[in-house]
């Protein structure tokens, strides 16, 4: 059944981006929806089959990533600017449940996670600064945001530098493909759009949060 809804997943992304471009965004939203309710099923499938903590807080979190969605998708329909806003925060707080989880798994490199996270949103503003136009409340956001998705991926290297599973491998994966995608994303919306760049955020974005609710089980 999982197997089904990561291809039911794909399907739905591939026709939210064919959608998007015949410009028929309601048919976009429909999809865009259905394939994140795709992963957020796989999680919660996972965390039936064993009840865990951190498998809880990782759904909790994925169902605040598809509200991102969702968000993300009605933009294009209306309410541009308050959408956009509205999703970021939901991302966010999607995220927090992310790093409480894995704070759960392995809190003794903490301090490292934060200091590699935050060498890796320098580097990132830096780039964002030179070629990205901001708005006053992006300068503050915008690093946030990047500190959370950089500190997620190194806690998912760290993790399974530690443990060699399986499991932990498709999370360090997935949560690569996540802080790429974010990253890509970023300079799509706010610098210097190309053409190749919202297929490929969007794909990796589906794709990661996929293999990080494979690995819940």
């Amino acid at each position: 059944m999982s197997y089904v809804l990561s291809i039911i997943c794909l399907l739905c992304q591939f026709g939210y981006l064919y959608c998007l471009y015949q410009k028929s965004f309601k048919v976009a939203l429909a999809s865009k929806t259905l394939a994140s309710l795709c992963f957020i099923f796989i999680a919660c499938r996972a965390y039936l089959s064993n009840e865990s903590e951190l498998a809880l807080l990782i759904v909790i979190g994925m169902i605040f990533d598809g509200l991102g969605d969702v968000f993300l998708g009605i933009r294009n329909i209306a309410f541009k600017e308050k959408m956009f806003l509205y999703g970021t925060f939901s991302f966010m707080i999607g995220h927090v449940f992310y790093l409480v989880a894995l704070i759960y798994i392995n809190r003794t490199d903490l301090l490292w996670v934060i200091l590699a996270g935050a060498l890796m949103t320098a580097i990132f503003f830096y780039f964002a600064l030179r070629h990205c136009k901001l708005r006053k409340s992006q300068y503050v956001i915008l690093p946030i945001y990047a500190l959370m998705i950089y500190s997620i991926m190194v806690y998912g290297i760290f993790i399974y530098v530690k443990s060699g599973s399986v499991n932990h491998l498709l999370f360090m994966v997935g949560t690569i493909m996540f802080a790429c995608s974010d990253t890509i994303l970023s300079f799509y919306n706010f610098g210097k759009r190309k053409g190749w760049m919202h297929p490929v955020y969007s794909l990796l974005y589906y794709v990661g949060q996929l293999l990080i609710a494979f690995s819940l089980f």
